[in-house]
């Protein structure tokens, strides 16, 4: 995993190199908001032994709503179409049956986007692949029953934003849904799944972006 997460830089740095060389416009942007995971991360039914033999025990987790930040690079080819990279840290809590503790949601996402002037503003929507570590005291690996098999996996991403033009910047409202899935830790034979919901996490956010050519 970690060989394949050291290669993406490289492969980013290939996919992008011709886009940033015939690029018409090459706009920056940073962004901050709410972030909402719209689905329980997982529930885990486990026998677990005790002193007077195995018991049942029922597990579950979920991402409680939380504050996000971030940054995207998009390039125009096209005057309507272009390609968007984009990275995003997000904090929050997860709670459930193991005591609140903190989660860290990064997330890597390359989208190719389509615009359209609609009035004085100009409406955007996108989607590609995105890569999402979850980090945090909560993914230490301390609680066996609650712990997950991989910490970065891929997805992908949808968003649509919309922007009015103000002096040299350009102000954006946008909503992102962020879709990917996690694998539970196997734990015994007891373990009724290992499987996780499809995770939506949900973002809206506000921003400023600026053309840098």
């Amino acid at each position: 995993m970690r060989e394949t997460i050291s290669r993406v830089p490289l492969l980013l740095s290939i996919l992008l190199t011709p886009t940033l060389a015939g690029a018409q416009q090459i706009e920056l942007g940073v962004m901050g908001g709410y972030f909402l995971p719209a689905v329980q991360q997982f529930e885990r039914t486990v026998a677990v032994s005790g002193p007077s033999g195995y018991a049942v025990a029922h597990l579950d987790a979920r991402h409680d709503p939380g504050v996000i930040l971030g940054v995207d690079v998009a390039m125009w080819p096209l005057s309507h179409f272009g390609v968007d990279l984009a990275g995003t840290v997000g904090a929050c809590n997860r709670s459930g049956s193991a005591p609140d503790q903190r989660a860290v949601l990064s997330r890597v996402g390359l989208r190719l986007v389509a615009r359209k002037q609609v009035g004085g503003m100009t409406l955007r929507l996108g989607a590609g692949p995105v890569l999402v570590h979850m980090g945090g005291s909560a993914y230490d690996g301390a609680t066996t029953l609650m712990s997950l098999a991989k910490r970065t996996m891929g997805g992908a991403t949808l968003q649509a934003d919309v922007t009015h033009t103000v002096g040299v910047f350009r102000l954006r409202l946008a909503v992102e849904d962020a879709l990917y899935r996690v694998t539970m830790s196997p734990f015994t034979a007891g373990t009724d799944t290992s499987r996780t919901p499809l995770q939506h996490d949900v973002g809206f956010t506000a921003g400023v972006s600026l053309l840098l050519r």
